[in-house]
């Protein structure tokens, strides 16, 4: 199993050292983070010959809420890649979602009209 190290990177690489403050505050708010990691170690079980990573955390920030839009869409691209699934060009996806948020802009200033 991947096992991640708790480690934090220091300086301007670990984006969330300044939020701190944000975490004691609202300790219960969920968070979007972005990520950069490499193998750190792999530890192999010798009687099993299974072999686990530990990711090392290189680089982390959080992401703002004007942000947090686009982490969803690449959550559930990586999550239907990995699943299988068909996952569209980025662009096409990000039209797609522009459509729906016009549909609803439209909804938002017409109300009682029907499509």
């Amino acid at each position: 199993m991947t096992k991640l190290n708790p480690k934090l990177p220091t300086g301007d690489l670990n984006g969330l050292a300044d939020r701190a403050a944000s975490y004691v505050k609202n300790p219960a708010a969920k968070r979007v983070l972005l990520l950069v990691a490499d193998t750190q170690k792999v530890v192999r079980d010798v009687a099993t010959g299974d072999e686990d990573p530990q990711l090392r955390i290189l680089a982390v920030e959080e992401l703002t809420a004007e942000d947090a839009p686009t982490g969803e869409v690449l959550m559930r691209r990586a999550r239907d890649r990995r699943g299988g699934s068909t996952v569209l060009e980025y662009e096409t996806e990000d039209e797609i979602t522009r459509l729906f948020a016009q549909l609803a802009a439209h909804d938002e200033t017409t109300p009682g009209e029907q499509a």
